[in-house]
């Protein structure tokens, strides 16, 4: 035998050494040393559909980032024009769209407002007032005249920004596993505005839906205390909500006193019963009812409004409400219809003009002549039919134009109805200012209490780097620490200095953390949100912990929502785990039991490389920590049945070269080398198709790719090298003359 030979024996035999060390963690981790584990720590993870876990579906509300961004636009265009020594009355996003309204002070402003603020955003365009892009000049001059520029995102942007809203959530959703500490879960885009997130090993829906279903949204928000908005309600106020007050030391250590709302309920009870009262819900429900709107059809409009109202629900309603007043959605329709009787009557007016320029026709003339003569010519009698006829049409014309204006009139009313209703729909609070609410338990029930914020964002968790769980120094229960980053402490610093003596809101996913009054300029870029007063401590210090991850994870770009949930338990997992493995080993035991029966030895060769194959491809998978899945199975499965092809090709070449009256040896040269590229191109286009379900697939169809990846170059190895040293050593180091084949 050559020495490169036993060089060869070598090299396999290391490698079935190692692929077994690997192994062993995989199948006997409970029995093996300490030390071994620290050595060999890694193994075969096991997929949702083996071991069990959670699956989930979430939709990304990409609407709601770009409103955001428009919110964020019109902030810095508010400082931007302060700059610019622009005046404007109102700056800011128009309500159910991402459109930026500026009303101007000054018409005459626009055109500086083109030039030296808008001239910079090519990402802006500028639309009409109903919202549809600008052609020409003629629009923006009316909106010139008027003072008013209304702005929308480029198509192109918008489909950036969607892009963008989605792979941002898909990446803060990875960072928010990863807190979670499963084991390989498979996160990926799910259609348009999807995200699929697979936790195996996790059995706890409750607490992976609430740590990656929360926006983590963290904003610092002034509260307005000066104001009586909420005192004006004092009388207007519905059983279950009632009035209090707060006072604190104010600027100049002047007492100021807040007025707020509270209410009380199981839940949500009390924040639903406040959020209905200040989005004006009895009052839209008494509105339909005095209207005679379907009742199936308010009630589908209240429902939608009840528990507050998002911006996809609003859209929805005023949609609604459009057919329960009459009011068609296409406004050219709307328009023809107002002005078709204008024209009918400009018609009408302009015969009459020509009729009564003191021109008299060739009919009247002839009519005039013959007259005088005491005789009725043909022409009178054809001027008598013709002014029957006029007659008549004027009749007829007379009852069109009623029937036109009665139309008319009882669309003025419908449109009317509609405005209506979309000024009760805006609620009650003005469109600068929001409505917070705090939560806090009280023995049985959970009371929600008000507090009126300026809408306008003074500084966001954007720029947070640190979030961590400590005790509150004073009441020893756990609290959650934030760092900035030193653009975010700068901010902090400015803000809190400009504020001495006022309160800020920490608003944390819409609900008001705390609200404390900033006694004086705060720097180094630290701040706290305590975690309430009520519940178990331990529960408490799980909430602080998972506050925590999330804001350390970042914040989703938009809201997110439930679409598809399924949990697969652990017997389930454990029942395909072993239907999975019974399959594999079945249809290795018939692949064995073919290959022996049909070539005897040299089947039993490929057996033996069968079996290699099998232990390397688990090994690999092992080393790199990948997953298995059902669908793996099935690749591994597949796998076998192509490196079984391999061999059977080898065989039948030998044969071949055999019945040609080769030796033995020859025959072996001679086949291995005939085969070779023929298993090549099937094995090569084989792995072009695992890349490509691996580069597109998700979730599954990537299990089934890795394994057949994998298995690919296992079976390239065993299936032409290692048999190869098997009948070498059996034609060269035992001269074999007759081969069993």
């Amino acid at each position: 035998m050559e020495r490169s030979w036993y060089w060869k024996v070598g090299f396999v035999v290391v490698l079935v050494l190692v692929s077994v060390l690997y192994l062993l963690p995989t199948f006997f981790s409970g029995s093996l040393p300490g030390w071994y584990g620290k050595i060999f720590e890694k193994k075969i993870n096991l997929g949702l559909d083996l071991q069990g876990g959670i699956h989930l579906v979430l939709g990304v509300e990409v609407e709601k980032a770009l409103e955001d961004k428009a919110d964020q636009y019109a902030a810095d265009f508010k400082d931007i024009l302060k700059e610019k020594r622009i005046g404007y009355k109102h700056v800011a996003r128009v309500p159910g769209t991402y459109d930026i309204e500026i009303v101007l002070k000054d018409p005459a402003d626009a055109k500086k407002l083109r030039r030296r603020v808008l001239r910079g955003y090519y990402n802006l365009e500028e639309v009409s007032s109903t919202g549809t892009r600008q052609e020409g000049t003629e629009a923006a001059g009316k909106q010139d005249a008027a003072g008013v520029i209304r702005l929308t995102f480029s198509a192109k942007h918008v489909q950036e920004l969607r892009k963008n809203a989605r792979d941002q959530a898909l990446v803060t959703i990875r960072n928010r596993v990863d807190e979670l500490g499963v084991a390989m879960p498979d996160i990926a885009p799910h259609g348009e505005n999807g995200v699929l997130v697979q936790l195996p090993g996790l059995f706890d829906p409750e607490r992976a839906k609430k740590l990656l279903g929360r926006t983590a949204q963290l904003e610092f928000k002034m509260v307005d205390d000066k104001s009586d908005f909420i005192k004006s309600l004092k009388d207007k106020l519905p059983e279950g909500i009632k009035i209090d007050y707060y006072t604190y030391a104010g600027p100049n250590d002047e007492p100021v006193t807040e007025a707020y709302l509270v209410a009380r309920g199981k839940g949500n009870e009390g924040k639903n019963r406040l959020l209905d009262f200040f989005n004006n819900v009895a009052e839209i429900d008494a509105y339909l009812l005095e209207q005679k709107v379907d009742p199936e059809l308010r009630k589908k409009i209240v429902g939608l409004c009840r528990s507050g109202i998002s911006e996809r629900e609003r859209k929805e309603v005023i949609k609604l409400a459009r057919k329960a007043f009459g009011v068609s959605e296409d406004k050219a329709a709307v328009t023809d219809k107002t002005t078709a009787p204008e024209k009918a009557a400009g018609g009408e007016k302009a015969a009459g003009e020509k009729t009564a320029g003191g021109e008299k026709s060739t009919g009247e003339e002839a009519a005039g002549e013959k007259t005088a003569g005491g005789e009725k010519s043909t022409g009178e009698k054809a001027a008598g039919e013709k002014t029957a006829a006029a007659a008549g049409a004027d009749k007829d014309a007379t009852v069109e134009e009623k029937k036109t204006e009665a139309a008319s009139d009882t669309h003025a009313q419908a449109l009317a109805k509609l405005a209506h209703f979309e000024k009760l729909l805006r609620g009650k609070v003005p469109e600068d200012h929001e409505i917070g609410f705090k939560r806090t338990e009280k023995q049985l029930e959970v009371e929600y209490r008000t507090f009126y914020l300026f809408k306008e964002v003074s500084l966001t968790g954007d720029y947070i780097t640190d979030a961590h769980v400590r005790p509150d120094p004073e009441t020893g229960r756990p609290e959650v620490g934030l760092n900035f980053d030193r653009i975010g402490a700068r901010k902090f610093e400015k803000l809190t200095g400009a504020h001495v003596r006022e309160r800020m809101a920490i608003v944390l996913e819409g609900e008001v953390s705390s609200a404390p009054v900033i006694q004086t300029r705060i720097g180094g870029g630290r701040a706290r949100i305590t975690m309430g007063t009520g519940g178990n401590y331990n529960e408490v210090l799980a909430d602080a912990n998972d506050l925590a991850a999330v804001l350390r994870a970042g914040a989703l770009p938009a809201p997110v929502r439930i679409l598809e949930e399924r949990t697969v338990g652990p017997t389930m997992g454990e029942d395909a785990r072993r239907q999975g493995s019974y399959a594999l080993a079945i249809g290795m035991a018939l692949v064995v039991l073919f290959m022996v029966l049909y070539y005897r030895l040299a089947g039993l060769v490929a057996d033996l490389a069968l079996l290699l194959n099998a232990v390397f491809i688990l090994a690999v998978m092992s080393a790199v920590q990948a997953t298995l899945t059902l669908p793996g199975i099935a690749g591994i499965i597949l796998t076998i049945g192509m490196a079984v092809d391999a061999n059977v090709i080898i065989n039948e070449r030998i044969r071949e070269e055999l019945r040609l009256g080769k030796t033995a040896r020859a025959a072996v040269e001679a086949g291995y080398g005939r085969a070779f590229w023929t298993i090549f191109d099937a094995n090569f286009t084989t792995l072009i198709a695992a890349v490509v379900l691996w580069s597109y697939g998700s979730g599954p169809v990537q299990g089934f790719a890795v394994t057949l990846f994998i298995g690919i170059f296992a079976s390239m190895f065993t299936a032409i090298f290692v048999t190869r040293l098997v009948v070498d050593y059996l034609v060269i180091r035992l001269k074999v003359q007759k081969l069993s084949i």
